[in-house]
């Protein structure tokens, strides 16, 4: 082997050291800044500080409104403001602020997105009436997994093993919809 071969090897090793040695060092960059995002997204809620005595509880989702980057949305015709609410949190998160400002009324909030929640009466949205039975066939067989729809809603259950149903209804009406599912096997 000639000396120039060998110094050609060597050149050759060189290379190769190198670029292994730049993809592991872009290996390891690609993980801190991969870990470094899931960090940020990971606490993105704000913490809010608020002092309030004896305010209206529109007033105190107003001050939240313009004091942080939260959104509140209610019908007028919920009396947001004929309660009044003692608040007094440091660096809370939005979800322990609203439980307590919420805490002594019949509202609730649902959060839509990060920065915006509704606000709703949660005696309007409970069940008044309930259907309370068992769906059978005509030879008196209980029948497990039928469906039982309100007539132009969503609203429904699907019937136990045993047959029995609990249907929440809105309103009171007439007309359920009834339907079994089943599964045909082919061979």
């Amino acid at each position: 082997m000639k000396k120039s071969d060998c110094l050609a090897m060597g050149l050759g090793r060189y290379w190769i050291i190198k670029f292994l040695l730049l993809m592991k060092l872009s290996i390891i960059f690609l993980f801190l800044t991969a870990f470094q995002a899931i960090a940020n997204t990971g606490n993105t809620q704000e913490q809010v500080s608020l002092h309030l005595k004896n305010t209206s509880l529109s007033a105190a989702l107003k001050k939240i409104e313009t004091d942080y980057s939260y959104r509140f949305v209610y019908s007028d015709s919920v009396a947001l403001s004929q309660y009044r609410v003692n608040l007094d949190v440091k660096n809370a998160s939005i979800d322990a602020v609203m439980n307590q400002l919420l805490g002594n009324t019949s509202f609730i909030y649902k959060k839509m997105s990060t920065n915006l929640m509704v606000i709703m009466d949660a005696t309007k949205n409970k069940a008044r009436y309930q259907v309370k039975g068992m769906v059978a066939d005509s030879t008196g067989s209980p029948i497990a997994g039928a469906s039982v729809l309100e007539k132009g809603t969503t609203n429904g259950a699907i019937t136990n093993a045993e047959g029995n149903l609990l249907l929440l209804l809105q309103r009171c009406l007439l007309l359920l919809l009834f339907q079994e599912w089943a599964i045909l096997q082919k061979k």
